[in-house]
């Protein structure tokens, strides 16, 4: 096999890795979501770590990937500066296809999972909302109820109930 043929192979590879890191990252961001409309606060601390690791992994890929399509498109492209895989498959031997449809379908992968992180985003920002509002809700209406008294049985002006909240889990 020749060097370059290898060099391909692992770039293919390299590529293959990624879209299968992306669809696992996309796979952590649903299970998030689910996460917090059930209120699963464990499980959704458990998800954001497993999601932090597979950040740092999908990093590491994509340098990898980064450096081999420069190495591999240096040796078609001596003097260009900005290597692109599109201009790559242009010129290297055999069929390109399958290379083609696994960039496309990466494209595609990395573009459902940002639409879901946002989407994630967004709902975490509704529940965070809601979850103030509620408070704000609670301590208003403990408020009306609530009095206070001194020592001498007078009403104590001024304070303001604490309200503690508690999650069962």
């Amino acid at each position: 096999m020749s060097t370059n043929q290898q060099e391909i192979d692992e770039l293919v590879e390299s590529l293959s890795n990624l879209h299968q890191g992306y669809q696992e990252t996309k796979k952590l961001l649903d299970e998030q979501m689910h996460a917090v409309i059930y209120n699963d606060i464990h499980q959704l601390n458990a998800l954001i770590d497993r999601q932090m690791v597979k950040y740092e992994e999908l990093k590491e890929m994509e340098t990898l990937f980064k450096n081999q399509l420069i190495v591999l498109f240096q040796n078609y492209y001596p003097n260009a500066s900005h290597p692109s895989l599109t201009r790559l498959l242009e010129v290297i031997e055999g069929s390109t296809e399958d290379i083609d449809r696994l960039r496309i379908d990466l494209y595609d992968q990395i573009h459902k999972t940002e639409q879901l992180r946002s989407q994630l985003m967004s709902l975490l920002e509704f529940a965070s909302e809601h979850n103030s509002q509620s408070i704000t809700e609670l301590s208003r209406v403990a408020r009306q109820s609530y009095k206070n008294y001194k020592g001498n049985g007078q009403l104590r002006e001024g304070q303001t109930p604490s309200l503690g909240l508690n999650q069962m889990g």
